[in-house]
């Protein structure tokens, strides 16, 4: 249709033969615009093009007896994609076919060399010596190339030679030609199947500047595509650059999520993460966090539950895996929670002041991982699982107590001594060859914080701190308070407010209660049933009533003033 407006486009003009044939002239000016200057075709008729000369040439190669399912799976092979529809369609528009039934190739001569074909089918009188140059070993083979064997064919073939099959045998089995057979025979090791660079076409002489550019320009077809028709004259397209570079950001996509097991030697690090646990104290849901702390060498965990992951949790639990191991390792890795940076300036880690304070005081290094490369603490993640996995399900708790003794007895009993799936030993025979490489706590005292630290209160109006139990207010259970302790002064606050007051009690499991906190008559009601106050027993200490005392100042005045009397002067 654009040929025939090409022709008679002098005699009768653009619009009035487009307004007779089922064509707009935009259309047909497109369409010219696209000869002029191929760049502006669209992407599909630039992959035909590309696709078209592949499809040639294997067509070619393969004695020109190929079809539509055979080209196809040769560009598979080729690692070309194309789906086979669009392989039938530009098959038909070259106008090439395959033959049908089975092919049977001419021959001449003595030496049964096959000879090509012409378009028409007639025989092709080719030399003898540039047809065995250019026949492979086996069709469906480049020139030069060695045909492919998966490796579990060739551990088959050498299999079947130990039992001492006979060579034809082997290949007779395994539908394979006898050369390749006594091929794979020589080799010691299997070896994977590289195709041979093709150095026939536009970007052979470009490969290098490609692969050493490609990196650097996050391997964009497009950057490449345009530096090489600025610096090198480059004239081929831009679909065959796309090409080129496709299996390079493969192969760099494939790298980047290769992990490599980092093993460190006893007493050098240790790697901490949170594990977040819902569970049930009694009927009630509650919402744990467990901190984990695993010893890189022998892959000994510490477990301890918090109500939260602030940092004075955070820095206790530290303490407390410090006090189970008996010492720390030389380096601690971490995520990149804000207790431990607040991220990063000119590549160099903003730690959080308290925290860096901490790893002073106690002589470790911190380290942090990558943004977004989490797996690099894989040993602590697989302990978190872990406990996930073995500890959590078909347990009931009664409250966080209870939670923290069985997660221990769990520790102690199951955890430390089961056979680890990498190391394959006991994580408590390893740490035995690691305990005397950790640094010693040489009886240093507890980093102090300023911080609360957080408890959440049980159904018995109670808190744990240090084994030790103290009551608050019952209107409070099942929230969340703050635990100060000050000297020997315990202070429980609930949303900045104080609510209770303790004496620290010095043994440990024992348990102190406020009556007022209890549900009493005077904790159920505010109303003074009396005009005069009565004095409150706390602690079995009689509290004698507050009153308001002023100065005599102020009698004297009232006394001295006249007297006022509602409705007169």
């Amino acid at each position: 249709m654009v040929t025939f407006i090409d022709a008679h486009r002098g005699d009768y003009g653009v619009e009035p033969i487009c307004a007779a044939l089922p064509i707009a002239p935009s259309t047909y000016y497109a369409h010219r615009a696209c000869r002029t200057d191929p760049e502006q075709r669209s992407a599909r008729a630039k992959r035909d093009e590309v696709l078209q000369r592949e499809i040639h040439r294997i067509w070619h190669a393969h004695f020109r007896v190929y079809g539509v399912e055979k080209v196809w799976r040769q560009l598979r092979r080729e690692q070309i994609p194309a789906a086979r529809c669009t392989v039938e369609r530009l098959m038909r528009a070259l106008g090439l076919r395959g033959v049908s039934g089975n092919a049977i190739l001419p021959t001449r001569g003595n030496r049964n060399f096959p000879t090509l074909l012409t378009e028409g089918g007639r025989m092709e009188s080719v030399d003898e010596r540039a047809i065995a140059a250019s026949i492979p070993s086996r069709l469906g083979e480049e020139p030069g190339e060695v045909g492919m064997v998966r490796q579990d064919r060739w551990e088959e073939i050498h299999r079947l030679a130990t039992e001492r099959v006979a060579l034809a045998e082997i290949a007779r089995r395994l539908d394979l030609d006898r050369k390749t057979v006594r091929r794979c025979l020589r080799q010691d090791s299997w070896q994977a199947y590289r195709r041979t660079a093709r150095t026939d076409t536009l970007l052979a002489k470009h490969a290098e500047f490609l692969r050493e550019r490609a990196p650097q320009v996050r391997y964009s077809a497009r950057i490449l595509f345009q530096e090489l028709r600025r610096l090198h004259s480059y004239a081929g397209s831009y679909e065959t650059v796309k090409l080129f570079v496709r299996p390079l950001r493969a192969e760099q996509a494939a790298e980047a999520l290769t992990q490599r097991r980092f093993e460190t030697p006893p007493g050098a690090q240790s790697q901490i993460d949170w594990g977040q646990a819902r569970v049930h104290f009694r009927t009630r849901p509650v919402e744990l966090h467990v901190f984990v702390l695993t010893l890189g060498f022998s892959r000994r965990s510490f477990y301890q539950v918090c109500p939260d992951e602030r940092l004075s949790q955070f820095l206790d639990a530290h303490e407390r895996a410090f006090e189970h191991f008996g010492g720390h390792t030389h380096e601690h890795l971490y995520d990149r929670p804000r207790t431990v940076c607040t991220g990063s300036v000119d590549g160099k880690v903003v730690w959080n002041a308290t925290f860096k304070a901490f790893a002073e005081y106690w002589g470790f290094e911190p380290r942090v991982c990558r943004p977004y490369r989490a797996q690099t603490k894989g040993k602590v993640e697989s302990g978190v699982k872990y406990f996930r996995r073995n500890f959590l399900p078909g347990r009931s708790f009664i409250d966080q107590d209870d939670f923290q003794e069985q997660l221990g007895e769990w520790t102690t009993t199951i955890a430390d001594l089961r056979v680890h799936g990498t190391t394959h030993e006991r994580p408590l025979d390893r740490f035995a060859r690691e305990r005397e490489l950790l640094m010693p706590l040489a009886n240093r005292a507890s980093f102090q914080l300023e911080a609360p630290r957080s408890r959440i209160v049980a159904e018995d109006y109670l808190i744990s701190l240090d084994t030790n139990r103290y009551s608050v207010p019952f209107q409070l259970i099942g929230r969340v308070v703050d635990v100060v302790r000050r000297g020997e002064e315990l202070r429980v606050l609930h949303r900045g407010e104080v609510v209770a007051t303790h004496r620290v009690l010095a043994g440990k499991y024992e348990v102190r209660i406020d009556p007022a906190h209890g549900p009493g008559a005077l904790a159920r009601t505010a109303r003074q049933r009396r005009s005069t106050p009565t004095p409150v027993e706390l602690d079995g200490r009689h509290v004698p009533p507050i009153v308001e005392i002023r100065d005599l100042a102020i009698y004297d005045a009232v006394a001295a003033a006249p007297a006022v009397v509602e409705g007169r002067p």
